[in-house]
């Protein structure tokens, strides 16, 4: 287990779930904007995708997006172990998107067994 690798991976994962590998197949738009439109519209305060426990807040995204999350929950172990990551020492890998002086910011963070905190503002 490579715990100076956590920050990297996190970093990585948050980006390529924020690329534009990562779009709506239905409506061309990257799955992201849906994700912070949400909340600059003050539909949401905030939105947040736990990737290891699959809970979502709010409980309610389009179809796509479960998709994408469904495909990206899939894809971490695989990510993780390229990092050198164990994921059963690291815990509530997260991506979250909040306001902050009115623009959306996306924030990916994690636990990991000792108890530190990792957070990535993308």
């Amino acid at each position: 287990m490579k715990y100076k690798n956590i920050d990297s991976m996190l970093h990585n994962f948050g980006h390529s779930f924020c690329s534009g590998m990562n779009w709506n197949s239905k409506t061309t738009e990257l799955q992201i904007n849906e994700l912070t439109q949400l909340v600059e519209k003050g539909r949401y305060p905030f939105v947040k995708i736990n990737f290891s426990s699959g809970i979502l807040d709010p409980g309610i995204f389009s179809d796509e997006i479960m998709a994408s999350i469904k495909k990206y929950r899939e894809w971490l172990p695989e990510h993780a172990e390229a990092h050198g990551i164990d994921l059963n020492c690291v815990f509530n890998i997260s991506f979250e998107v909040k306001l902050n002086n009115g623009k959306a910011t996306c924030l990916v963070s994690a636990e990991d067994n000792r108890g530190k905190m990792y957070a990535i503002t993308l």
